[in-house]
């Protein structure tokens, strides 16, 4: 149903485990390029590596204003003062906030996550359970994400779940040409004639076939000869007669 927001609406739309699985793992893929994470918007000009992974201590401040220093410190002065400007919409007063940095935490870091969520644009997020839509909002990758140690290093137990490549060389000729495949390879069997479809045929072909046929002699040549006219009146007179006598035969006299 689309428009009442009800109970009853269909508000969820059922996606796979593998493709979730695998959109987290391209959204985490996009946050270490650096050409994706600036095309967001992100101001990381004064930042030594991307993903930014700073000291345990990050998950111990419990004060907003120690954590904006912190922010500052590490190389995002201009990314503060970028999603600090709010742009007002003409209708019902709305503004919109640009997206700022993630900062990603244990699950064990309360403190952490109460001084950095105070901060306007600022989202915080625990590696436990990583969140699709704010690595990727409206389905742009490369947020720009800051990581504690011990987040960035516990990610391996909740990734190593995700899909990896089987196959490490993408050469697949080379593969099956090579002398070890080849081996163990029977001989190639001959194979059996493919049976043919039979399909309508147009009229061009039926008689291009009908005069093929004619030519060699395979079917009747002759052509019924024209009745002359003394048969045609002969013939015609007979038909008359012969209603005529049906007429006269199913026909009754009146009663008198």
């Amino acid at each position: 149903m689309y428009a009442p927001t009800r109970v009853w609406r269909r508000w969820h739309r059922k996606v796979n485990l593998k493709e979730k699985r695998q959109a987290l793992a391209s959204a985490l893929a996009a946050t270490a390029v650096v050409p994706v994470v600036m095309s967001r918007g992100h101001r990381i000009e004064a930042l030594r590596e991307v993903p930014m992974v700073v000291d345990d201590a990050i998950e111990q401040i419990n004060k907003t204003k120690d954590a904006v220093k912190l922010l500052e410190t590490i190389g995002l002065g201009a990314e503060l003062k970028r999603i600090d400007k709010v742009t007002g919409r003409a209708r019902d007063g709305r503004k919109k906030r640009p997206v700022g940095p993630l900062i990603i935490l244990r699950a064990t870091a309360v403190e952490g996550k109460r001084a950095f969520r105070n901060i306007p644009g600022v989202e915080v997020a625990c590696v436990e359970r990583l969140n699709l839509l704010k690595l990727a909002p409206a389905g742009a990758l490369g947020r720009l994400c800051v990581w504690s140690k011990s987040a960035f290093e516990a990610l391996d137990d909740y990734i190593k779940m995700m899909p990896t490549k089987l196959l490490k060389n993408a050469d697949l000729s080379a593969l099956i040409e090579s002398t070890p495949v080849q081996a163990a390879l029977r001989a190639p069997r001959e194979g059996t004639p493919k049976a043919t479809r039979k399909s309508g045929c147009s009229k061009e072909v039926l008689k291009f076939v009908q005069e093929s046929l004619r030519s060699e002699g395979l079917i009747n040549t002759k052509v019924k000869a024209k009745k002359t006219k003394e048969e045609m009146k002969r013939c015609k007179a007979n038909s008359k007669a012969f209603y005529k006598n049906i007429i006269e035969a199913i026909s009754t006299k009146p009663l008198t």
